[in-house]
């Protein structure tokens, strides 16, 4: 992130008019009260792209889970879950996007500690696509944020690691 930070030249809207342009050179340390607000901007920008991908086709979220709608992400703070359907050429296109993602905004994307689960996908494709992540097969339940995902939620073992 301090690479972005440092080597980016901004510009600053006086009264809806542009300022010269200035290059950033000390950057923020993470312990600098502006880095949450930094981190939430470029996010943003992980959003924008995403959407924009799903408007033009080149991936596709889960569909009708909310009357009509499909999502394709759910995120707290540097954690993410990606909704895919299950087609090959939308987990390009995301492995795409991603990459083009750590090249713009400097920050890296752990795929190493990622895994893909399928759900309702013939077994030969789930092992084929995390090559293509260079991710890890998961398998549910698994914990996000502390939560068991994809647990049996009316069994009280389910309840019992949550504190």
């Amino acid at each position: 992130m301090m690479e972005c930070v440092t080597t980016a030249r901004a510009t600053v809207l006086v009264n809806g008019s542009a300022t010269n342009k200035f290059g950033m050179g000390m950057g923020l340390p993470q312990c600098d009260p502006l880095s949450p607000f930094l981190f939430i901007l470029v996010m943003e920008v992980l959003h924008l792209m995403l959407d924009r991908a799903k408007e033009l086709g080149l991936i596709g979220g889960i569909q009708e889970v909310l009357s009509d709608r499909s999502f394709s992400r759910l995120q707290f703070a540097d954690d993410t879950i990606l909704f895919l359907r299950v087609e090959k050429k939308f987990v390009k296109n995301m492995k795409y996007l991603l990459r083009c993602f750590e090249i713009f905004s400097g920050l890296s994307i752990n795929f190493k500690k990622s895994c893909l689960i399928g759900f309702g996908m013939e077994e030969e494709l789930l092992y084929r696509l995390p090559a293509l992540c260079k991710c890890k097969i998961g398998t549910l339940p698994f914990d996000y944020l502390g939560i068991p995902l994809g647990a049996d939620l009316k069994r009280i073992s389910t309840w019992n690691s949550i504190v």
